[in-house]
């Protein structure tokens, strides 16, 4: 479906599509209030008619004629009076809410019944429900994901998804006819931005299904919406001069932003001194490892040096002990080789001896001499061999 009425709505501000405060009854925060003088309306205000019916409601906001931006006791009263809305004068409402291209006059009419309940003894039900209507026939909402959350379905995307679906979207292509150009950048911003706060006024309506806080609107808020204006605003001078020019509502936003932030903020803040603290326990660990490490170091160069000192002393006495080993040899063989010589003497002479002895008649003579000479020979050997005396 295309729209057609790409009018911005004289409520809505020129940068960033909020209705303009006003000082209507319950607003505490108005000049007048805080001189403590009594509360006067203001032109704006003593323009819009009075409420009378839901019907009356849904007119006058498509019309332009409601200004307000809260709903009286006496239009609250009036309204639960007479909340219900025919057919036909809800096909006709409807006909001329539709054409709300830009969905600035849908975004007023969901802001000024925020926080009213819309049970069906309420007398605000037909309202919500109407606003919900305009919604699903506008051309940005037609996508399966925000169709399913429009509905309330079990396959409905978390609200985060929903946004980003919502957001992502090419609005220039969605409101604008094919021979309508001019114009089309700033109202399809503005259409997105509006579309952006319908949802999320939908979704915070419906906490109880959808479970969105005020932190989870202000993120998403700040990702499709804020981030746009601050992103115009690079040089210091430039935020001072919007800081300072920012006009009640805006303070409020930022008032209501600040408290918000604060406990993430000091959550942040004790986090960020537990990481520190964390992080001096983890350097003053890393430079006592660092010490262990490099007296380990030393230690290690110490024992290999000490090993290399004794893998050389090692090496020199493998070579001593070969040199030992070989002069060793070569005494035992020659120690061998003259006992061997001494007993083959012996042997001989002790043969010659009992040789001797068998003859007929014996020859103890023979025998004893020879004896003699083996025992000498032997002892001579045995004192040799104790002295160490080489033949």
């Amino acid at each position: 479906m295309t729209t057609k009425d790409h009018r911005t709505p004289d409520f809505t501000s020129q940068e960033d599509g909020r209705p303009e405060t006003s000082n209507v009854e319950g607003d505490t925060s108005s000049p007048q209030s805080n001189r403590g003088t009594s509360q006067r309306e203001s032109p704006r205000t003593r323009s819009s008619p009075a409420i009378a019916s839901t019907s009356d409601l849904l007119r006058h906001v498509y019309d332009g004629s409601f200004k307000r931006t809260r709903l009286s006791k006496a239009d609250i009263s009036a309204i639960r009076a007479d909340s219900r809305i025919s057919a036909e004068e809800h096909t006709e409402l409807l006909d001329v809410a539709v054409q709300d291209a830009s969905l600035g006059y849908t975004y007023h009419l969901m802001s000024v019944l925020v926080g009213l309940d819309d049970s069906d003894d309420s007398g605000f039900k037909d309202a919500h429900e109407f606003a919900t209507k305009v919604l699903k026939h506008h051309p940005a909402f037609q996508s399966p994901y925000l169709v399913a959350t429009l509905d309330n379905r079990p396959d409905a995307p978390q609200p985060e998804r929903a946004v980003e679906a919502l957001a992502a979207q090419d609005f220039s292509k969605l409101i604008a006819e094919p021979e309508q150009k001019r114009g089309m950048t700033a109202l399809a911003m503005q259409c997105k931005e509006n579309a952006v706060r319908c949802l999320l006024l939908w979704l915070f309506g419906r906490r109880e299904v959808s479970e969105v806080s005020l932190e989870c609107i202000r993120q998403l808020l700040q990702q499709h919406i804020w981030s746009t204006y601050a992103s115009r605003h690079k040089s210091a001078a430039d935020q001072f001069r919007t800081l300072l020019s920012a006009r009640q509502a805006s303070a409020s936003v930022a008032s209501i932003t600040s408290d918000l932030l604060e406990p993430q903020i000091t959550q942040q803040i004790h986090r960020a001194n537990a990481a520190k603290r964390a992080e001096e326990r983890a350097v003053a660990t890393a430079e006592r490892l660092t010490r262990q490490v490099e007296q380990l170091q030393r230690e290690y160069a110490a024992s290999v040096e000490r090993g290399e000192l004794l893998d050389q002393e090692l090496a020199n006495q493998k070579t001593t002990h070969a040199d030992e080993r070989a002069h060793l040899q070569d005494e035992y063989e020659r120690l061998r080789g003259t006992v061997l010589r001494r007993l083959k003497d012996e042997l001989v002479l002790m043969e010659e001896g009992l040789h001797a002895l068998q003859r007929n008649p014996p020859r103890v003579r023979v025998m004893v001499d020879h004896a003699d000479r083996v025992i000498d020979g032997l002892r001579l050997e045995i004192d040799r061999l104790r002295e160490g005396r080489e033949v």
